[in-house]
């Protein structure tokens, strides 16, 4: 994917992007050996909202209940879960890196993924479902891509259609009380999004435009 002409790309090969979908595949490799012991797994690794209260507060336990932000991330329950995050992450996420560069493009990933966990979490902090999966951190990939890319129409088209929907979801599953049971974390999605919105301001080089705006580095002289 070539990079935008209003942009400034700093990495030549997104590296760290081909490494996440590669550690995707691995991790899920690794679900598939496990048969019956994975269920234990996605609930020592996977980010379950009333533990992480319990072990923040209640016990203290601050590795148990950091940890999950972190591995959750990295864990799928199938390959229909898999295949779609592993497409999205590939399409928008080799601009994202070419544009940020390695480093800023590995926290905003891991930034975004937490984050959207700890929204999820904000929503349904009772919930004793494990939540997993790429989704959050992807969706604040495809943030930084619409704020990145301009010309570009079709493909910002589907991401704002996207995270209209998934805002539409979460709003129906929050009035329906069924947050945490749907068996997919909506509000995880938009708080990704959302997140990815806001980093991309704080994490994008000098000299790159942001849409819808230009960023105050970025203001045209007068004459």
């Amino acid at each position: 994917m070539a990079p935008s002409e209003n942009n400034v790309p700093v990495s030549p090969r997104p590296y760290v992007n081909y490494c996440f979908i590669a550690l995707n595949f691995i991790v899920f490799a690794w679900e598939l050996s496990l048969g019956s012991s994975l269920p234990k797994v996605g609930e020592m690794l996977g980010f379950v909202p009333a533990r992480f209260l319990d072990d923040l507060i209640g016990q203290l336990n601050l590795s148990q209940a950091v940890l999950p932000l972190f591995t959750s991330l990295f864990l799928h329950g199938n390959v229909i879960h898999l295949m779609p995050n592993i497409f999205f992450l590939y399409i928008f996420g080799e601009q994202v890196e070419t544009t940020l560069g390695h480093v800023r493009y590995l926290l905003f990933y891991v930034a975004g993924g937490v984050g959207a966990n700890l929204i999820y979490f904000s929503f349904s902090p009772f919930s004793t479902v494990p939540l997993i999966g790429a989704s959050g951190a992807i969706a604040g990939v495809m943030a930084a891509y619409l704020s990145l890319v301009p010309g570009t129409k079709w493909a910002n088209l589907f991401i704002i259609a996207w995270v209209v929907l998934q805002f539409i979801y979460a709003i129906f599953a929050s009035v329906t009380r069924v947050v945490g049971q749907t068996g997919m974390a909506w509000w995880a999605h938009v708080g990704g999004f959302l997140i990815g919105l806001v980093l991309i301001r704080f994490l994008a080089p000098p000299g790159v435009q942001l849409i819808p705006y230009r960023s105050r580095r970025q203001k045209p002289t007068q004459d």
